[in-house]
């Protein structure tokens, strides 16, 4: 099997809701191609979801023994996972309710407190936690009194959110004072998002979350359009969930008109027709209209699935999507002037100087760590690296039509 046809095999054995005549999955043939597809789907951080759909169909029986044993398997250790982490998040909030500091959960966690039906089926990696630009300081302060300390030098780190990390906890805390900005698209409205997050109990705490459009909107763009589907799958689960959850009650008139505002229009179309394809996730018909659901381009969903399906590649890192912008410019000046936003954009998320012994530091090394990481890649690029190279036609084709 191709490595998309492991995504598409798992795919089909997530969906929801299919008919009687459909046809079957398409399963490995060997042992071999057995033990890659388990590996694809906890690769791609479905494992979990994929077990309990799997006992609850007839698609069951044509699974192998040893390989439900091992889905089993990772189904529980997730589940304890999750258990552990949501623990530490009830700790987190407890301490920022307690000096009534907003915040929003964002991605794994709260999907996994409150969107899916059982916590045990999303997998997490971080914590990320949003908070008001205000109120960002006081919240690192509250965190350090919790243990948390930085773990990336604030010249390396991204000008959006800081990471944490307390001795004894599980995983990485993301603070976010907003969210990455691509260049050459609309940054998302941090100032709407807050007005219309509605307040509700995660995990037994008080936190925001998004309304259900600017959830899907927030998800989609930041699969689309930051990672280009590099994150895998697990975002049509996600989008997905979602709907299932909202279908009475989400307005696609407003998430239509808000994603063409946010130029993320295409991002959501495409996903949500990857999701109404594979998982027959319940769309209706009046939304195909107004997302444009019937004019996605099947190439560019083959070249969505292609990506979806090279998320463990060694090419990941080699180029981001600034970067990608940067290569794509037709004129030095627009390369240029792409190169000197990103290296001395500013670090909107610095902690108080007394807590960074290299806050003096902090212009000069920052320059230093994005010269040598933008222009390492360009001379790569330059000398025709296959690794680069391939990367870059993949990302381009997909990046133009999100953009167009």
């Amino acid at each position: 099997m191709t490595p998309e046809e492991y995504i598409l095999s798992l795919l089909d054995c997530l969906k929801q809701g299919k008919e009687e005549k459909a046809s079957p999955c398409k399963f490995p043939t060997s042992a071999g191609e057995w033990s890659e597809w388990l590996d694809c789907a906890i690769g791609q951080g479905v494992a979990p979801l994929l077990y309990y759909r799997l006992k609850r169909t007839e698609t069951e029986q044509a699974i192998p023994g040893q390989i439900l044993l091992q889905l089993q398997e990772v189904y529980y250790q997730n589940a304890a996972r999750n258990l552990r982490l949501l623990h530490e998040l009830k700790i987190i909030l407890g301490e920022l309710n307690a000096d009534q500091i907003p915040v929003v959960v964002l991605k794994g966690a709260f999907l996994a407190a409150s969107v899916y039906r059982n916590p045990a089926l999303r997998v997490m990696g971080d914590l990320d936690i949003l908070a008001p630009i205000a109120e960002f300081q006081k919240a690192l302060e509250k965190l350090y009194t919790l243990g948390y300390r930085r773990i990336i030098p604030a010249w390396q780190e991204a000008t959006y959110h800081i990471v944490l990390r307390a001795p004894g906890y599980l995983a990485n805390l993301e603070v976010h004072s907003g969210f990455k900005k691509i260049t050459g698209y609309h940054n998302m409205p941090i100032d709407e998002l807050w007005a219309r997050a509605v307040q509700q109990d995660i995990n037994g705490m008080k936190a925001y979350t998004f309304e259900p459009e600017d959830l899907l909107i927030y998800l989609c763009h930041h699969a689309a359009i930051h990672h280009l589907y590099k994150m895998g799958m697990q975002i049509l689960c996600d989008a997905d969930e979602i709907i299932r959850k909202h279908k009475n009650d989400l307005d696609w008139q407003k998430l239509s008109a808000r994603a063409t505002e946010w130029q993320a229009h295409r991002a959501v179309s495409l996903t949500l027709y990857l999701c109404r394809q594979y998982l027959n996730t319940p769309i209706p018909e009046a939304a195909l209209e107004q997302l444009q659901l019937r004019n996605i381009d099947p190439e560019i969903v083959r070249e969505t699935i292609l990506q979806i399906s090279s998320i463990h590649e060694n090419t990941d890192t080699l180029l981001t999507t600034n970067l990608i912008e940067m290569l794509n410019e037709k004129k030095p000046t627009g390369m240029l002037r792409i190169f000197i936003s990103n290296l001395l954009r500013p670090n909107v998320s610095l902690p108080v100087k007394e807590r960074d012994s290299g806050y003096r530091h902090f212009v000069s090394f920052r320059r230093l760590v994005y010269f040598r990481k933008y222009i390492g890649t360009i001379w790569q690029f330059v000398r025709k690296n296959p690794n680069i190279t391939l990367q870059y036609k993949r990302w381009e084709k997909l990046q133009k039509w999100l953009r167009a």
